[in-house]
């Protein structure tokens, strides 16, 4: 007994997984008979299909979990949020940076803030195109060298510099900052060329970090990797951990070197007076702005990077790496928005005053003109008066 088995695949992409493993295992039945030409009982024919119809049921399982794993509903909404924070800083930093090139004299630490406003900007930007790179291809599962995705995808070199950019800014602040309390007294101009120096060794420093990620990518080969371009699978594993480390330990340092900074500038306030009092008030307003900078970057950036690399060395999965990046992505944006809006309330405080003194002014100037021409009048009358009686 001769089984005629017609199978047609021209419609195999509409088909349910289910029916094309059954069909699947048809038709390696129908070959194995027709390659052996003999006759197979219903028995090891119903037995061989099954056979075979467990084994693609387990494959398809498997590739169905990882194409769950390619593309995850949940990380879709946290990809999401990324996109939109990281638009948020590009925008409000892009702002920052035109609200303190505006002003006419550009003050040592306004350079290392507009520095740091640029580093975010570019971070955001890296986050968007990162992120809409990942929900755009999730599922499509293509594959590429490491070396094309740097020059393919900008979120890596940006990333690069965004991430230096500002943890070196955040360090050269607080340097600049203890050397403005501690040299209060001292000469302007040598101040100046300090935050010269430093801004220069910020770019330095940032060049060199984005050419060893390039190196790191080209030594890698043709290996290839998926078309997402995670950073972990792009760049070498010594890159990838020392620029985490350098910037987790950077930032435990500013953080010492801050607290140094605040608790110098107490004990001077309370010893000085006079101009010294002045000088020493001012640089506690500007110390004060620049600790949300470095609060917020060590609880937002540092620490999480830190549980990230303790997870890496430890083999701990603990911590969701996007939702790191979230977290991560929210801190661009905080000062940004902070000092736009005191940087406004300050220009609409002063408006207040000036509106205020010019109508002062008015009033006074009014009431002492009235003054004047009744005490005239009064003069005027008066002869008049003493003529008549006479």
């Amino acid at each position: 007994m001769k089984y005629n088995i017609n199978i047609n695949y021209e419609n195999t992409a509409q088909l349910t997984p289910l029916t094309k493993t059954i069909k699947s295992a048809m038709l390696h039945a129908h070959a194995y008979s027709e390659n052996n030409h003999k006759r197979i009982s219903s028995y090891c024919k119903t037995k061989y299909i099954f056979n075979i119809c467990y084994s693609l049921l387990h494959k398809m399982k498997t590739a169905m979990n990882t194409t769950d794993a390619y593309c995850p509903n949940k990380s879709n909404i946290i990809w999401s949020l990324n996109i939109i924070f990281g638009i948020i800083a590009f925008i409000s930093n892009v702002c920052l940076l035109a609200v303190v090139l505006r002003e006419r004299q550009i003050k040592r630490t306004q350079k290392l803030v507009a520095a740091y406003a640029v580093g975010c900007a570019i971070s955001g930007a890296g986050f968007a195109a990162a992120f809409i790179r990942r929900i755009t291809i999730i599922c499509k599962q293509n594959y590429i060298m490491p070396l094309e995705c740097m020059y393919k995808t900008p979120h890596l070199t940006l990333y690069a510099i965004g991430e230096s950019l500002t943890s070196l800014c955040v360090f050269f602040m607080s340097i600049d900052r203890l050397v403005a309390i501690i040299y209060s007294n001292k000469i302007k101009q040598w101040k100046k060329y300090l935050t010269n120096r430093l801004l220069v060794l910020t770019v330095i420093l940032t060049s060199a970090d984005v050419l060893w990620a390039w190196m790191s990518a080209w030594q890698k080969g043709n290996r290839l990797i998926l078309a997402l371009c995670y950073r972990a699978q792009v760049v070498s594993s010594t890159y990838y951990v020392t620029h985490f480390l350098w910037s987790s330990i950077l930032g435990y340092v500013t953080l010492i070197l801050y607290s140094f900074t605040i608790a110098f500038l107490r004990k001077k306030r309370s010893t000085s007076s006079g101009i010294r009092s002045i000088q020493l008030k001012r640089e506690a307003l500007i110390s004060k702005r620049i600790m949300i900078i470095v609060f917020f970057t060590f609880i937002l950036q540092n620490v999480p990077t830190s549980l990230r690399l303790y997870a890496m060395f430890t083999h701990h999965v603990f911590f969701v790496p996007d939702q790191l990046w979230c977290v991560h992505c929210i801190n661009l944006s905080i000062y940004a928005i902070y000092y736009i809006a005191i940087s406004l309330n300050i220009k609409k405080f002063l408006m207040k005053i000036r509106f205020l003194s010019k109508s002062s002014k008015t009033q006074h100037f009014s009431s002492g003109i009235t003054m004047k021409i009744f005490s005239l009048q009064e003069n005027i009358v008066k002869p008049k008066r003493s003529t008549i009686k006479g």
